[in-house]
């Protein structure tokens, strides 16, 4: 229903020990179902058992505030990403 990648990389700015989730995604039909939530807690909760100290992503803004309700928080000002739109910088300790 849902999939994402999470690998060791350093947010620029950022704290050693980041953690960057990537390409997360849930199908259509169970959005607004917890799935997303549910993804997100499991991919904290595995970069936090192997120590991270962040995990961040560049969040397009029309999931800004999907990514603000599990926990991240903005710390970049907007930027584009050609051919795909409008991004942030969000983290969550």
């Amino acid at each position: 229903m849902g999939i994402a990648s999470l690998y060791r990389e350093d947010r620029p700015g950022g704290p050693p020990g980041g953690w960057r989730l990537r390409g997360m995604a849930t199908e259509p039909e169970v959005r607004g179902a917890g799935f997303g939530a549910a993804l997100a807690a499991a991919c904290v909760e595995h970069a936090a058992a192997a120590g991270a100290a962040e995990v961040w992503c560049n969040a397009r803004m029309v999931a800004v505030d999907f990514y603000r309700r599990v926990g991240f928080q903005v710390v970049s000002e907007e930027f584009d990403i050609p051919g795909i739109g409008a991004h942030v910088v969000m983290a969550r300790s």
